[in-house]
């Protein structure tokens, strides 16, 4: 049941600092026995970034999850967005290793990536993302499926 604490706590973390209703982007290519599971796809909540678009997957049998999401904000700075994201994540107690676009994460009952590319557009700071994790129900399996997942952050939105 720890894991359930886990995976909110990605998705909450990876939501820390949207403004806007996501639109729907395009689906990645799912792996096997995954779907979409729009109750995971967490509603933004008040903040000075925008979402661009939200989607969440998974096969919750074989407890694996992924989440892919476009975040915007005028004027953000990338090393201040990169560290708000490690805190947020840390504050929901989980352990964060890596810097820079890859970042490992593991605790309450669940571990997997997060890659994100952030770049400067107009003004604004976009930040493309895809999270990929998984409880301890086929950890082998779920890992490899979240390495396809994460070739291209944003799941090809």
């Amino acid at each position: 049941m720890s894991h359930l604490l886990g995976i909110a706590a990605v998705l909450a973390a990876s939501a820390f600092f949207a403004a806007a209703a996501p639109k729907k982007p395009r689906a990645p290519a799912l792996p096997q026995g995954w779907r979409e599971l729009p109750e995971l796809a967490l509603a933004a909540s008040p903040g000075p970034a925008r979402v661009e678009s939200r989607r969440a997957y998974g096969d919750p049998a074989s407890g694996c999850y992924a989440l892919t999401q476009q975040v915007s904000g005028q004027g953000a700075k990338v090393d201040a967005t990169r560290a708000a994201l490690v805190a947020g994540l840390r504050r929901r107690g989980l352990e964060v290793r890596g810097d820079r676009e890859l970042l490992t994460v593991s605790g309450l009952g669940v571990e997997g990536t997060i890659r994100t590319e952030l770049r400067a557009d107009h003004g604004r700071l976009v930040a493309v993302s895809a999270a990929c994790f998984y409880n301890q129900r086929q950890p082998d399996r779920c890992k490899a499926q979240c390495a396809g997942l994460l070739d291209r952050p944003g799941g090809g939105s």
